[in-house]
């Protein structure tokens, strides 16, 4: 519950006040949150135990306890004996269990970043959108990452946004990699839209861009602060493995709460996370090429080895490659990858994705429809009982209307 509702803090923690959860369904994350707020002063947390069954069990051992236990009642024993070290004593044990999950987790999400697919590409745009006000950086890039040409607008000039799109299209830009993460993305997807659907975008996280700015040598010395994380995110495209591995993985920003983890642990079990993805490769590159054209993700069967093959209503399993505003990607171990509106991720209703999935998280989900012309599988997450039982307030104009956003997100995709 919330100690002190005047607590400058309490509003954040105000979801975990007055609940009541059962420990076996608490998300370590969720854990370390909580007691973090409760070490701010502004939560105050309590294990509730059966005290009847312990009360027997006292009961059945109080002979053993020696003539002094005989005029003490159960209640007394139990507190002394028991509960006075019981709650200290699990709470050292679920810390301890949440920073191993939270660690395993932040690894996972850590590989999904350097697993994910290159883009092949001779020549890719990456665009770089940071505070509303700021300079925008849009650069061209060459297949091994190296700058063909570079320009940065003020977006408080008008028409801004023209020259952007003539940037692109005159150096006949077909894939664009822009942030996955931006406080302009009512202007990144405005942009999109004006690309058209010929243009297919590649959603980048933005973390440690300071950091990766300040590794930059040669040439890409002259670029401005905005053209050089456009640059960035354009090679994370590009050479996800080599680009990530170049900085710290702590400043990646893949874990929940880190700050609650100890950095040194947290940045061991990374760069061991990195050498094993790295060992992946060496390996992938010494072996002879695979018969398949593409591994096939587990649950689509022995047949299914394109998305051509895929039909609406199969179970998939894949693992969640990246999350925008609209929704998560999902890699499927075919050409291209499945998307997952946020309409879709669950039988509740979402306004954040980040919320329900994370990037490393392995998901089950249901073919919508498949396009493979337009390279896109639209999926998703909800139970097919909760299709059929929405409300129609909450129903069929909302789902019209999502349907519509994953038709045009998928133009671009």
């Amino acid at each position: 519950m919330v100690v002190d509702p005047a607590h400058p803090l309490a509003e954040r923690y105000g979801d975990y006040a007055n609940r009541t959860d059962e420990l076996d369904g608490v998300r370590a994350h969720r854990l370390l949150a909580m007691r973090r707020g409760e070490r701010d002063g502004v939560l105050e947390l309590r294990i509730e135990f059966g005290e009847v069954p312990l009360s027997q069990q006292v009961e059945a051992r109080r002979e053993r306890l020696g003539r002094a236990s005989q005029d003490r009642t159960i209640e007394s024993l139990l507190q002394e004996l028991v509960l006075d070290d019981l709650q200290s004593a699990l709470w050292s044990d679920l810390e301890e269990w949440a920073r191993r999950e939270s660690l395993q987790f932040a690894a996972e999400a850590y590989a999904g970043l350097l697993r994910s697919r290159p883009v092949r590409e001779e020549r890719l745009g990456a665009l770089f959108l940071g505070a509303p006000r700021n300079p925008v950086g849009a650069v061209i890039l060459d297949g091994q990452g190296a700058v063909l040409d570079h320009l940065e607008v003020d977006p408080g000039t008008r028409g801004w946004m023209g020259d952007v799109l003539r940037f692109f299209g005159t150096n006949g830009i077909m894939h664009l990699a822009v942030p996955s993460d931006t406080r302009s993305s009512k202007r990144l997807t405005h942009l999109s839209e004006q690309l058209g659907q010929d243009v297919s975008i590649h959603a980048v996280r933005p973390a440690a861009l300071a950091e990766a700015r300040r590794a930059l040598s040669g040439a890409d010395q002259r670029l401005s602060r905005a053209e050089a994380s456009a640059a960035i995110l354009g090679r994370r495209a590009l050479d996800p493995l080599g680009t990530w591995g170049e900085i710290d993985p702590v400043r990646a920003g893949v874990g929940e709460y880190q700050d609650e983890l100890d950095e040194e642990d947290l940045r061991e079990v990374l760069l061991a996370m990195r050498a094993i993805v790295r060992g992946e490769r060496k390996k992938k590159a010494a072996a002879p090429p695979a018969q398949a054209v593409v591994p096939k993700a587990k649950s689509l069967g022995s047949a299914v080895r394109t998305a051509r093959e895929l039909r609406p209503g199969m179970s998939v399993s894949g693992q969640v490659t990246n999350i925008t505003g609209f929704g998560a990607f999902v890699a499927l171990g075919l050409e291209y990858e499945g998307m997952v509106h946020v309409s879709e991720l669950s039988d509740e209703f979402v306004s954040n994705p980040n919320e329900v999935v994370k990037i490393g998280d392995k998901v089950n989900a249901r073919v919508l429809s498949v396009d493979p012309k337009r390279r896109r599988i639209p999926l998703s997450l909800r139970s097919e009982n909760d299709r059929e039982r929405r409300s129609p307030r909450r129903g069929a104009p909302q789902r019209n209307q999502a349907l519509a956003d994953l038709e045009k997100l998928f133009d671009k995709k």
